[in-house]
């Protein structure tokens, strides 16, 4: 690996948890075999969270931290094939009590991160427990970027998907006048998300694929304890209209059936509102 070493014991983590993670090494080489794989995040870390009766103490909050695990491949084909098999998924809630969070790329894509400074993959490499190597590629020296660079381009992020947000609620405003819901409860989705696209990269660096806000919101409860609830989840009601939000994504534009009332819109800009103030604080 160019003389860069690093980590690859995994002795700070019990002996249950490095049984969870050999048998995840063992599905992900068997499905597609990669050049690398880098366990990151908290496990890596040693700081991770399993807490099965949550903030209350009575299981009504459990938390628990994702098996974070960078998977680096030779050819683009291979990358699509990790992220969009749902049989890899299932063989990775069968070998693990964990749940799995991958993240798949190239070599070229990988390196090409570490020698910009892209500080999400520079931590990967610093921080990460490497558990798997082929040993036919070379990972790249990672240039570090200084403290100022970095909130410089937390920065930038902040402004660019917060104007992009912005524009969303703005939309939202005017399909509601018209009383347009599907496109008002589209329009909040997409506000939703913008934001917390900036979250992700004021805080990690890095933005996971997809549009599912719930997943988003759990990236970055990984890195802020503030995002764990941004969306509430303490009554029936409340996942209730999550639900509604995450599905406006795809059916507030494409399904007949996708229903969403005035109401249900008005509380939904309510939590976006929390939300763009939750990232608000991240920016001062």
């Amino acid at each position: 690996m160019h003389g860069y070493t690093m980590k690859t014991a995994l002795h700070h983590l019990p002996a249950p948890k490095q049984q969870d993670i050999a048998r995840v090494v063992a599905a992900l080489t068997e499905f597609e075999p990669p050049e690398i794989l880098i366990l990151f995040g908290s496990y890596a870390r040693g700081d991770y969270v399993d807490d099965p009766v949550g903030h209350d103490g009575d299981g009504k909050f459990p938390y628990h931290s994702d098996l974070d695990i960078c998977v680096i491949v030779k050819s683009p084909r291979q990358q699509r094939r990790i992220e969009r098999s749902n049989q890899l998924r299932e063989q990775l809630r069968e070998a693990s009590d964990i749940r799995v969070s991958l993240i798949a790329h190239t070599i070229r894509q990988f390196n090409r991160a570490l020698e910009n400074g892209e500080y999400f993959y520079v931590d990967i490499f610093k921080e990460g427990v490497l558990l798997y190597d082929a040993g036919t590629s070379q990972l790249s020296k990672p240039k570090n970027l200084t403290d100022e660079q970095r909130k410089k381009k937390a920065k930038e992020d902040h402004e660019y998907w917060t104007e992009r947000a912005e524009s969303f609620q703005r939309t939202y405003g005017y399909a509601m006048k018209d009383e347009d819901w599907r496109m008002a409860a589209f329009s909040l989705h997409q506000a939703a998300e913008n934001h917390l696209t900036a979250a992700c990269l004021m805080l990690s660096g890095y933005r996971p694929k997809g549009h599912d806000i719930a997943e988003l919101e759990a990236w970055c409860a990984q890195f802020d304890a503030a995002f764990t609830n941004t969306f509430p989840k303490d009554s029936d009601e409340d996942r209730r209209l999550l639900e509604l939000l995450r599905a406006a994504y795809v059916g507030a534009r494409y399904k007949k059936g996708f229903a969403v009332s005035e109401r249900d819109l008005s509380a939904l800009a309510e939590y976006v509102r929390a939300l763009r103030d939750a990232i608000a604080h991240l920016a001062i």
